[in-house]
């Protein structure tokens, strides 16, 4: 950002008439420097993007050879499966130095944790009690024992009575959630889904080009911003100065 500073100490008003006036000599240099400066984002700024575009293609085309493959059970890998209760994996964070340096973008990857989520089911069921005999069916059983042989004895009833059935509340096993985005289409994803998946995770983190080709981008509107006021200068400078301005320019 030196070619900037030293445009912008160049183009800065001193507030008084008889400043001295930069030399066009010094002008040319200036805007030497702002071209230096410019393509120089603009190669970075294609070598990013050239990364980009050579891992989304590999992506899409890994993409395009598992919905083949996936062709005959039905479904398709794209869009209509997405989950929309999902969270970012991956985050832009702004930096803004304290000496007015451009703001620069770098990419930020959240840690996948497995959450652990309680799910508690609340089942409320009366108490399962056995049913007690009215009066009438214990006259009609008496009767129908009478008329029966005299059985053998029965045992004791268990010294531990069976105690009733009471579910109060009962509570599932934890669920482990990952925030893996390639779960939403099951756990046996065909490979080519998953090399899609490093392929477009790649455009975005490897070699930090996605933020290489944000700053860049940024860095080159400053730039030319800063050329066209550093023409203006040049031009007011032609017309107060005339023809020896030309002479020197020519």
């Amino acid at each position: 950002m030196r070619g900037q500073v030293a445009v912008r100490d160049v183009l800065g008003h001193t507030g008084h008439e008889d400043a001295e006036e930069p030399s066009f000599s010094a002008l040319n240099d200036q805007l030497d420097s702002l071209w230096t400066r410019y393509l120089d984002l603009l190669d970075q700024y294609t070598k990013a993007q050239a990364s980009i575009k050579k891992h989304m293609s590999s992506g899409f085309f890994s993409l395009a050879q598992a919905n083949s493959k996936s062709a005959g059970l039905g479904r398709r890998y794209g869009q209509d499966y997405y989950d929309d209760r999902t969270s970012a994996t991956t985050k832009v964070q702004i930096i803004a130095d304290e000496d007015g340096s451009l703001p620069q973008a770098r990419i930020v990857k959240v840690a996948q944790k497995a959450v652990e989520e309680d799910f508690e089911i609340v089942e409320k069921t009366e108490l399962v009690s056995p049913e007690e005999p009215s009066a009438k069916d214990e006259a009609s059983s008496e009767v129908r024992i009478t008329s029966l042989p005299t059985p053998e004895a029965t045992p004791e009833p268990d010294s531990h009575p069976t105690e009733p059935v009471n579910s109060e509340t009962s509570t599932a096993t934890p669920k482990l959630i990952t925030n893996d985005p390639i779960r939403w289409f099951g756990i046996l994803v065909p490979p080519p889904l998953r090399q899609a998946q490093t392929s477009f995770t790649s455009a975005v983190l490897g070699d930090d080009a996605f933020a290489q080709a944000s700053n860049a981008a940024r860095g080159m509107r400053d730039v030319e911003v800063d050329i066209r006021k550093l023409r203006k200068t040049i031009k007011k400078a032609e017309k107060s100065q005339g023809p020896q301005a030309e002479g020197v320019m020519g």
